[in-house]
C-alpha cells in the first residue's frame, strides 16, 4: 500500500524499504547522544563522537531501513565500530612496538661502544682494591654513607673521601677510552 502525503509527515514508522532518505535522518538523528553515550562506554573515549557519526552515516545510507528498530540498529552498528576500534588500536601497538625492535645500524655501534667501556671499566674496578671494590658496590646498591662506613667499620666520612679518592683516577681512564 502507497503512503500518503499525511503518512510521510506524520513521523509514523513506514514500512521497510520505503522510507526516504530525510525520514531516516529525522528518525536517526534523536538517538545520537545516545550513541555516543553507548560508544564511550564501550571504551572509545576521544572516539566517540566519530564512531556515532559514522554509525549515524551507515544507518541512513540503508533504504530497506526499519525505521522501529532505528536505535537498536545503531547501537549494533556503533558496538562494531568500538570493537574495530580497538583492533585496530591493537594492530598499531603491535606495529610500533615491532618498529622499535628493527635493527638500527647507529644503535648497533652504540650497544658495541657500551658493551667495551663496560669490559674497560670492569677490569679497572677489578683493579681496586678490596676495600674500595666494598665501597663502590655498597654505594652502586644504594647503601648510605652512614651504611658504607658501618660496613667499613670507619667513619662515613672517611668512606666517603676514600671512595671520591679512587673514584678520580677512573673517571679520567674511563673519559679517555
Amino acid at each position: 500500500m502507497p503512503l500518503r502525503g499525511s503518512d510521510r509527515t506524520s513521523g509514523a514508522a513506514a514500512p521497510p524499504g520505503t522510507s526516504s532518505p530525510d525520514q531516516r535522518w529525522a528518525c536517526l538523528l534523536p538517538h545520537r547522544d545516545s550513541i555516543v553515550r553507548l560508544a564511550r562506554s564501550r571504551g572509545a573515549g576521544a572516539d566517540a563522537e566519530d564512531v556515532a557519526q559514522e554509525a549515524l552515516l551507515r544507518a541512513a545510507s540503508q533504504p530497506g531501513l526499519d525505521l522501529s528498530r532505528a536505535k537498536s540498529y545503531l547501537a549494533k552498528i556503533a558496538a562494531n565500530l568500538v570493537i574495530d576500534l580497538h583492533r585496530r588500536s591493537v594492530k598499531e601497538d603491535r606495529l610500533r612496538s615491532h618498529a622499535g625492535l628493527a635493527a638500527d645500524a647507529q644503535a648497533d655501534d652504540e650497544q658495541v661502544e657500551d658493551r667495551n667501556l663496560a669490559q674497560v671499566a670492569s677490569r679497572l674496578v677489578s683493579d681496586l682494591a678490596p676495600e674500595l671494590r666494598t665501597i663502590l658496590f655498597l654505594r652502586r646498591d644504594g647503601a648510605s654513607w652512614s651504611q658504607v662506613g658501618a660496613a667499613l667499620g670507619e667513619p662515613p666520612a672517611r668512606a666517603e673521601m676514600r671512595y671520591r679518592r679512587a673514584m678520580q683516577p677512573l673517571r679520567r681512564r674511563l673519559s679517555t677510552c
